[in-house]
């Protein structure tokens, strides 16, 4: 079930704040990774530090989401450069070091050179450190606020694996609602 929080996690996040068109979500029992969340991002061309900031929001989410939710952290969110930590540790680090986002309107790398960079300096891991604990942060408050939903896509996704974004969608937005015999429809005001 934390892989289905996991993966709940981003697409409600994804939905809520939001980021772009929510595609779908599939738990996977094969490969390097338990699950994915397929967002189009759209108009991600040039990419203002709040659009960036909104999609490691999205990212750091899961992670929050397992904390809160399960109790802790698993290594599913990182231990490798396209994980959700390092993604946003990547992006992040370009906001400070390769987009003059931050403090300072400096260059100093994009990609490997970004990655060397901040393994090699010290304060600009600092403030990279900082910036995501920020945005872990709002990530929380967002899962806390959004729990229900974030359960209900959670306990869907487990028993059938995939879901579309229309489908996510309407769990969250209510439209199905979770019983003790399992998902059904709310009732139409008529039936009701």
């Amino acid at each position: 079930f934390r892989m289905a929080v996991h993966e709940a996690a981003h697409a409600v996040i994804a939905l809520t704040i939001p980021v772009g068109r929510l595609k779908h979500v599939a738990l996977r029992s094969l490969g390097d990774s338990g699950g994915q969340t397929r967002i189009d991002f759209g108009e991600f061309v040039l990419p203002t530090r709040r659009m960036i900031e909104d999609r490691v929001v999205v990212d750091a989410a899961a992670r929050a989401a397992e904390r809160i939710l399960c109790g802790s952290v698993s290594t599913g969110g990182g231990g490798a450069a396209d994980s959700d930590l390092g993604g946003a540790t990547t992006m992040v680090a370009a906001v400070h070091a390769s987009f003059g986002m931050g403090d300072d309107a400096v260059y100093l790398g994009a990609g490997d050179e970004l990655l060397r960079e901040l393994s090699l300096n010290p304060a600009l891991r600092r403030t990279v450190a900082l910036h995501l604990r920020e945005l872990e942060e709002r990530a929380a408050e967002l899962v806390e606020r959004e729990r229900k939903a974030i359960l209900a896509v959670a306990a869907r996704l487990a028993e059938k694996r995939f879901l579309g974004g229309k489908e996510i969608e309407e769990i969250v937005r209510g439209r199905l609602v979770k019983a003790a015999g399992g998902p059904r429809r709310k009732p139409s005001r008529k039936e009701a």
